[in-house]
């Protein structure tokens, strides 16, 4: 819907979700797989912790906020540097 209300390319909207499916199930595993044996927590004590969860998942909320942010401006800047030649 999105695509069709923006005009955007439809497999251009569905490559760009799926990456970003992918990103984000890699960080979770990363963090979750650090963070755990860090804090001594087993998976079932996660999910029934609710403050626990947030303070071991938000660190990957952040770092894809950041990873985002940063992949923009590089393609921003490319697309800069293309403009001039």
């Amino acid at each position: 819907m999105l695509t069709w209300i923006g005009k955007g390319d439809f497999s251009l909207s569905l490559i760009a979700s799926l990456l970003s499916f992918l990103a984000l199930a890699i960080m979770e595993f990363f963090w979750l797989s650090l963070l755990m044996p860090i804090f001594g927590v087993n998976p079932e004590e996660l999910f029934s912790n609710l403050l626990l969860r947030i303070i071991i998942t938000e660190p990957q909320v952040l770092l894809m906020f950041v990873f985002a942010y940063m992949l923009d401006k590089f393609i921003k800047r490319r697309g800069e540097i293309n403009e001039l030649f």
